[in-house]
């Protein structure tokens, strides 16, 4: 589908109801009410001697 088409469609969505205009979370995880994960890589990594 085109921008064109895109930009008269979406607006009588979102007035039906039927397409979001705004999003309650930034995240899918956000979205389902679960807690954010800390990064794997925020951890300070092992120290081998």
């Amino acid at each position: 589908m085109d921008e064109f088409a895109w930009g008269a469609y979406a607006p009588i969505r979102q007035e039906r109801g039927l397409l979001r205009s705004e999003y309650t979370a930034d995240t899918l995880r956000g979205h389902y009410g679960l807690p954010p994960v800390e990064s794997r890589f925020a951890a300070d990594p092992p120290i081998s001697a």
